[in-house]
């Protein structure tokens, strides 16, 4: 022990004598776990744990190719998704999504959160079922909307009360019907936030009154 601490005063003076140096060293050190901390975190989420789905091994997602741009991929519109699930084959249930920033509240309770405009049924092809509440059926004509786990409990105090109540998103007043499990993210493993609130598209113009684009009609809009 002695020679350890003689080792760590000696560090020590040396490094009192080069304090930029110190510093960049730290600085370096400090951003490098950093990043690992973030690589480990996003590979654990994407690769290590399973998605929060009913057997995520046979989800698959949809992509088009544009032949005048080889190698690139796009999503689909949401008229084309329409158009995919109706006459569906193959696969048992279809769903899309759209990742959004909506805002929620009102007045000097205004904040920014991140959302999800679903076709319906979207919880239902995953085969998830929500904490309290319920999920939107086949039509999700009305502005509903499902609130994830972190948002329940710590913006809404984490009670079973708030199912049937209204909040303020975008430019509507949206009834809380259901809850998503705890372990539930959304489905997109990427570096963004994950979705606070889920809401029908069918309400898009409600819950994001910026949004200029029709996407109930829009085709080849490349953003589902």
């Amino acid at each position: 022990m002695y020679g350890v601490l003689q080792d760590f005063r000696y560090s020590t003076r040396a490094l009192a004598k080069s304090p930029v140096f110190t510093l960049v060293a730290v600085l370096s050190l400090a951003l490098g776990i950093g990043a690992n901390i973030a690589i480990f975190g996003f590979a654990d989420a994407a690769i290590l744990k399973p998605l929060a789905a009913d057997r995520p091994d046979r989800l698959v997602s949809l992509y088009f190719a544009d032949q005048k741009r080889p190698g690139e991929f796009f999503s689909t519109s949401y008229p084309e998704f329409e158009f995919y699930r109706e006459h569906n084959t193959v696969f048992s249930g279809m769903l899309a999504y759209l990742r959004f920033p909506m805002i929620t509240g009102q007045g000097a309770g205004t904040h920014q959160i991140s959302g999800e405009l679903v076709s319906p049924g979207y919880f239902g092809v995953l085969g998830i079922h929500p904490v309290a509440g319920r999920f939107f059926g086949d039509q999700a004509s009305r502005p509903e909307a499902v609130v994830s786990y972190p948002f329940w409990r710590d913006r809404l105090g984490g009670s079973r009360d708030v199912i049937g109540q209204s909040i303020r998103i975008g430019a509507g007043q949206f009834t809380i019907i259901g809850v998503a499990p705890r372990n539930f993210h959304g489905i997109v493993l990427d570096w963004a936030d994950p979705p606070s609130v889920w809401v029908p598209v069918s309400q898009y113009r409600l819950a994001a009154p910026e949004f200029s684009l029709d996407i109930l009609h829009a085709w080849r809009m490349e953003s589902y």
